[in-house]
């Protein structure tokens, strides 16, 4: 099972809600003038917001989607919101030593793409460089920030050095690294948990989309990962839906789908207790599985 941690999750969180400037030929030619100091603008108000623990200024230069989301993983872990959002160590990087790739937006949605070394708070001595991938969301005509993505270079070396050279790089031509041109859905406020739940699953040789309680996390493919259940477990029975798509793989691999629901004590001696699992390796299974799931002393383990 993988391992679970609140600090790593809120770690994580951040993150995921975290660059000099040397605009290439593929940037959007007539708004990178205006866009760029205008999205820098918006970060650096938001990184300011983060560095002075101040939730009021996070709150009003973050994005709807991203406020809600981050008080939704906050809740859910039996967190205090707005004030775990600056328990951690990680700081937002500052963009003054990195190259700008790229400004680009697509109706409400825009993001400044930078290359250089990636500064979290603990310097970059002995770092490499690799991408950084700032996104942005307009709400009634204020663009806000929303999140962070970022790239190893680490399993394409070649690249690292083209982009040193300052040659610009053709993947941000492709549609995954382009503004999708729509805001995504603010999702509902989730209520406090009776327990802190989350599941991690394993999904090699199938696309398996995940639902608990209704809220549906997605799908994943040909990967393993871990996620805090939104809301929570209940005391008696959650509802577990699967959707799984049977994928081609090569002739000798081998296909394994597992997942795994656990509660998450905050104990050091026992920080999960694991209440569910199922896994299968068949060739053509059910495309639609539901499961009960419950949370009892007896799933619990307890006297």
């Amino acid at each position: 099972m993988l391992d679970w941690g609140v600090n790593r999750t809120l770690q994580s969180l951040l993150a995921a809600a975290f660059a000099a400037s040397l605009p290439l030929s593929h940037a959007a030619d007539d708004t990178v003038g205006t866009l760029e100091p205008t999205l820098l603008s918006a970060y650096n108000a938001w990184r300011s917001a983060v560095l002075r623990q101040d939730p009021v200024a996070w709150e009003r230069h973050t994005s709807a989607h991203r406020r809600m989301t981050t008080r939704n993983l906050i809740i859910s872990q039996k967190q205090p919101y707005p004030e775990a959002i600056f328990r951690i160590a990680l700081k937002p990087p500052p963009t003054s030593n990195m190259k700008l790739l790229e400004a680009q937006a697509n109706g409400p949605t825009a993001h400044l793409a930078y290359f250089g070394k990636v500064d979290i708070g603990e310097g970059t001595e002995g770092l490499e460089e690799d991408i950084m991938i700032l996104k942005f969301f307009n709400e009634q005509g204020l663009w806000k920030f929303d999140s962070t993505r970022y790239m190893s270079l680490d399993n394409t070396p070649e690249t690292r050095e083209k982009l040193k050279k300052g040659e610009a790089p053709d993947f941000l031509d492709k549609p995954q690294f382009t503004p999708p041109g729509i805001l995504p859905e603010t999702p509902l406020p989730c209520r406090a948990p009776e327990y802190v739940g989350g599941y991690d699953i394993q999904s090699f040789g199938y696309e398996t989309g995940v639902k608990i309680n209704g809220t549906d996390y997605g799908t994943i493919t040909n990967h393993d990962g871990k996620q805090i259940i939104l809301g929570g477990l209940n005391r008696g029975k959650n509802d577990l839906e699967l959707s799984i798509k049977t994928l081609d793989i090569p002739k000798d691999a081998e296909r394994f789908l597992q997942i795994n629901v656990v509660v998450l004590t905050g104990n050091a001696q026992r920080p999960s207790i694991k209440v569910f699992s199922w896994e299968t390796t068949a060739d053509s299974p059910d495309e639609k599985q539901s499961f009960p799931v419950f949370v009892t002393s007896s799933t619990l383990n307890l006297k």
